[in-house]
């Protein structure tokens, strides 16, 4: 068994030396003769289970000594035993007072130190056991009672913690539900063996339905992407990586289409054969190949290799560790765990769209001859504003520069109606720049769509 550490502090040499010769046998003992190095040996990486302390002493004296190790979260549970050879029963009131948990006079006699020691040790460690206990059994009642928290994220969208069972699901991922979730809290920055990663959901419950009121209702690449990357369960020798892998939800239609559009999402055309068959040269095919192998750590994968999925019909089913989901009508599921159920509802009402992650402001802009309005200069992950973007104004004719999400927002934000809208050049199929193409159909033309073969094939 561990032997328990006891510091003994007294600025007499002969004191220490006598005390540390009756409980060495016992216990490991250290000294300190003042007490600012009584402190230093506290505060040091040493664990200290008892202290002995003499009240009077140059410099800082027992009390101050005392005040400041009380006052530290890290140390004021350590039990502290006064040595003094005043009598006065003040004295003795006043070690109580600051937190003292006994009080022996010196000359010390020897029967009585051990007893004491031993006393308030077995009272200290019993006390620990206890505070560990209620610690534990609070965590799982706060556990229990946060099973199956269901919070709404925005209209549509709705958050599902399972603690106990180690699962967060997000519930409905139109664009940019990635921001939303870290605006709220959901996705924060954590640490674990000195690497910084992000929390976030390992479940994804997708709509039964691709678009609701032109928006996209089902883009699962960039929460897959926040969780295989930003929360590191993809990365070789992270600490998050313990071999989980994100788990997409929803019926058979969906989560294929899903699987996919993140495997298209992520690597675009997958082949040397296919980057040829739409007009790159030998040399461009191998070394675009080149780089996505690298980017996918050697070898690009199906979908299915690094997500899990679920298929959901009517008949419940298990996600993981004993969380269970079914359908209950069109759009709306319900999840089980233990004895506690929870619903959601996907479906957006006729007049409600996905709101925005972020406030725009007004603009009267002019239809120029020409000119270049950047309406976005953030990335997929920027709280602040839109993904990149542009609007370009040629001869009184509005274009737009990729489609990202809220793309109705920005363009409301500019006074510009869809319908004005006579072309798009599309740059890349990534999800922050392919979102807003739905929200085009609303025009009451046909829009021209320009992008190079390669991302024209992708699309």
């Amino acid at each position: 068994m561990k032997k328990m550490t006891i510091l003994v502090v007294d600025d007499s040499a002969i004191n220490t030396r006598q005390v540390k010769g009756l409980l060495s046998n016992k216990y490991n003992v250290l000294t300190a003769t003042t007490g600012e190095e009584a402190l230093g040996i506290v505060f040091s990486s040493t664990t200290i289970d008892l202290i002995l302390l003499d009240v009077i002493m140059p410099g800082m004296d027992g009390y101050e000594v005392c005040d400041t190790i009380k006052a530290d979260e890290k140390t004021k549970n350590i039990p502290i035993i006064f040595l003094t050879g005043m009598t006065d029963s003040e004295e003795e009131t006043k070690g109580f007072e600051k937190g003292g948990v006994d009080y022996i006079t010196k000359p010390v006699n020897p029967p009585v130190l051990l007893a004491r020691v031993t006393a308030h040790l077995a009272l200290a460690n019993q006390n620990n056991i206890l505070e560990e206990l209620v610690h534990k059994r609070t965590e799982e009642l706060n556990k229990a009672l946060n099973n199956l928290k269901t919070t709404k994220v925005i209209e549509g969208v709705f958050w599902i913690q399972v603690p106990e069972a180690g699962v967060n699901i997000l519930c409905g991922c139109p664009a940019d539900i990635v921001k939303h979730l870290m605006l709220r809290g959901y996705i924060h920055e954590e640490i674990k063996d000195g690497i910084t990663f992000e929390s976030g959901p390992n479940v994804i419950l997708l709509s039964d339905v691709l678009i609701q009121n032109g928006c996209f209702s089902n883009l699962a690449e960039f929460p897959v992407l926040q969780m295989l990357y930003r929360q590191g369960m993809m990365l070789p020798n992270h600490p998050n990586n313990s071999g989980a892998k994100p788990i997409i939800v929803g019926s058979k239609e969906q989560v294929e289409a899903q699987l996919d559009y993140i495997y298209r999402g992520n690597y675009g055309l997958v082949s040397e054969k296919e980057l040829k068959e739409v007009g790159a040269t030998e040399a461009e095919s191998s070394m675009m190949m080149f780089l996505k192998n690298k980017f996918a750590f050697g070898k690009i994968k199906k979908s299915e290799e690094f997500i899990d999925s679920v298929i959901v019909e009517e008949k419940k089913v298990e996600i993981k560790n004993g969380v269970y989901v079914k359908r209950i009508g069109f759009n709306k599921y319900e999840f089980e765990f233990k004895d506690k159920t929870t619903t959601v509802d996907l479906n957006l009402k006729a007049d409600v769209t996905y709101d925005s992650p972020y406030t725009l402001g007004f603009h009267d802009i002019q239809r120029e001859y020409f000119a270049v309005i950047h309406s976005g200069e953030g990335d997929g992950w920027d709280l602040q504003r839109q993904s990149m973007s542009s609007i370009l104004i040629y001869q009184g004719d509005i274009y737009l520069i990729d489609a990202p999400p809220s793309i109705s927002h920005t363009l409301k934000s500019f006074g510009i109606d869809v319908s004005e809208i006579k072309g798009i050049f599309h740059t890349h199929a990534h999800d922050d720049h392919f979102a807003g193409l739905p929200a085009l159909m609303k025009s009451d033309h046909r829009i021209k769509y320009f992008s190079t073969p390669l991302v024209r094939a992708s699309v």
